[in-house]
């Protein structure tokens, strides 16, 4: 391992003779590289998530580093060369040589099917994080009754998915939902689209947290018999349980408060559901959800 350092450090200070940094350590170790480049690369030109993480790490450690160091090293052994002997010509020589290396390199990487670019890993990694989230929630649309069912967590990208169905040439009618919650904001979203929309919203089992959002959005509310609605508090900390400095919980709190308010519910059942902790939920009895206006309906669908 030492000598190896040793070796790379000499090159790097141009201290190996002209004709080995140019001859070894350029063209035999550059030819070597795309040798690696041709084998790999049917491999590397996926899109899977780790194969483009591999072939970035590739392009950044053959094609930038490794070049610069043997570009680096074989101009500082031709100056040395030509202080030692007068004559540049050897010297003009190894700079034409190196910029041949960089056109070639540029060439080996252009030529292959899918040549590396920058936003090939951050695109991927785009890529499997939405799949990720749409694996956490299942949204369909029955086309007979203009019935939309949801269920699962409200992560990004849910809202944009109720608008596409929104925005089609089908006559929705009612949103079915089944959450335990999931994203403040993206449950927003989604409110505000019913809102506009005017649309009836349904609980078979059990909605809560944000998920009550979005049911208080509906127009007309109902419920089954065995339907519940959740409330409590949210909060926004890290992992760690430090809050969040760029939220205002009050802020957040009160906005929801109005929207709520805005939606029918009484005060003295906002006292109530802005009280429960963030690691309580409370599920009122069906007759004071009615009673204050959070539903308007039970049994019926």
């Amino acid at each position: 391992m030492h000598r190896a350092l040793t070796y790379i450090r000499d090159h790097w200070r141009g201290e190996h003779p002209l004709a080995w940094s140019f001859w070894i350590n350029l063209v035999l170790i550059r030819l070597i590289i795309f040798g690696l480049e041709f084998l790999l690369r049917g491999f590397l030109d996926h899109t899977d998530f780790l194969l483009v993480a591999a072939k970035s790490i590739f392009f950044v450690v053959f094609h930038i580093i490794v070049l610069g160091w043997q570009i680096v090293g074989t101009a500082r052994a031709a100056e040395s060369h030509m202080q030692a002997t007068g004559s540049s010509f050897l010297l003009w020589a190894c700079y034409a040589g190196c910029l041949a290396s960089l056109i070639a390199t540029a060439n080996v990487v252009l030529s292959t099917n899918n040549p590396v670019k920058s936003y090939d890993f951050l695109h991927t990694w785009a890529d499997v994080q939405s799949e990720r989230r749409k694996s956490q929630y299942k949204l369909s649309l029955d086309l007979k009754t203009g019935t939309i069912s949801f269920s699962g967590q409200f992560v990004i990208g849910v809202r944009r998915a109720f608008n596409q169905i929104l925005e089609g040439p089908n006559r929705i009618q009612k949103v079915v939902l089944e959450s335990p919650g999931g994203s403040v904001y993206e449950a927003r979203g989604v409110a505000r689209l019913l809102v506009a929309h005017r649309l009836t919203t349904h609980i078979e089992k059990t909605c809560a947290s944000a998920c009550t959002l979005v049911y208080l959005a509906g127009e007309k509310r109902t419920m089954s018999r065995a339907g519940r609605l959740g409330f409590h508090k949210y909060d926004f900390n890290f992992v760690n349980k430090q809050p969040h400095p760029m939220i205002n919980l009050a802020e957040e709190h009160a906005a929801d408060r109005r929207f709520m308010k805005s939606r029918g519910l009484s005060d003295a059942f906002l006292e109530n559901v802005f009280a429960q902790a963030h690691s309580e939920i409370w599920f009122p009895p069906t007759a004071k959800m009615i009673e204050a206006g959070a539903v308007h309906s039970i049994g019926a669908n």
